[in-house]
């Protein structure tokens, strides 16, 4: 009997980030900014943003200014207006990874998820590393039903940020995305070892490890999507040694991608 997965989790996309100041501020200049980001850093949102204005004012080409309108745009919910100030940030400023990346976010708010794609893409293209970019790319990507590079996404983040990680699951799963079940299609499966440290810790449940199969039923590429942290780097080796026959469609061979599930017992 295959064990029954509960799966309730909320996922909130919350990505702002923020970034040293961009150019040095002087004089007035310098108290205007400092004034709107003690209203901003108070929640006084509206207040924050006629500070920054008033700063754009005197200096049109005030990139850390129009990057801080944009967020208190961005908190007031008024996405449109955000879009524009952070379109101008990247404009003066066009190596500012943060500034796409909320470009993104703001994107996303308004539905707009090719566009949040475009924007993370070039977040990630200034900072490939970047968590917080590779999280909202992955859930624009599911928005637009691109299952297999929203889960592509995961992969990135398990080997940087379990925990963003997760959160992507987690929305994979509230969004009730079918990820096909493997297992009982396979060639061989090799069982994982049990690793000291589980061992030492009674580690044990299940870990679904989702896998991608090229056009020979060869593993090309697999990551851990949920499961016990001590668990999940040995069911991903294990998954990698995995065969398959050859999956046919229409008198030819295609890659295909799904979930291995591994049950482990604590020893």
């Amino acid at each position: 009997m295959k064990p029954r997965l509960l799966f309730n989790a909320t996922f909130l996309l919350v990505v702002l980030t923020f970034s040293p100041l961009i150019h040095a501020q002087s004089g007035t200049a310098n108290e205007d900014f400092e004034k709107g980001m003690k209203l901003y850093e108070a929640a006084r949102y509206n207040e924050a943003a006629i500070a920054f204005k008033h700063l754009i004012d005197r200096d049109p080409n005030n990139a850390e200014a129009y990057y801080h309108l944009a967020n208190s745009y961005f908190m007031m919910s008024r996405n449109k207006d955000a879009v524009k100030a952070y379109k101008r940030t990247v404009e003066l400023k066009p190596d500012n990874y943060l500034a796409y990346n909320n470009l993104g976010t703001a994107y996303h708010g308004l539905g707009q998820f090719k566009e949040a794609v475009k924007s993370y893409e070039e977040a990630l293209r200034l900072k490939p590393d970047y968590p917080v970019a590779i999280l909202g790319l992955g859930v624009a990507l599911l928005e637009l039903k691109d299952t297999d590079s929203a889960l592509e996404q995961h992969r990135r983040l398990a080997a940087i940020d379990l925990e963003r990680a997760d959160k992507l699951y987690a929305y994979i799963t509230n969004k009730k995305i079918p990820l096909t079940i493997l297992n009982g299609k396979a060639l061989s499966i090799p069982r994982p070892s049990y690793p000291p440290q589980a061992h030492a810790a009674h580690a044990s449940g299940t870990v679904l490890v989702w896998i991608s199969i090229d056009e020979t039923g060869k593993v090309i590429s697999a990551s851990a999507v949920t499961g016990h942290v001590l668990l999940r780097s040995v069911a991903v080796e294990a998954a990698k040694l995995a065969r398959f026959a050859p999956t046919m469609v229409d008198g030819r061979a295609v890659r295909v991608t799904g979930i291995i599930t591994y049950n482990f017992v604590a020893q």
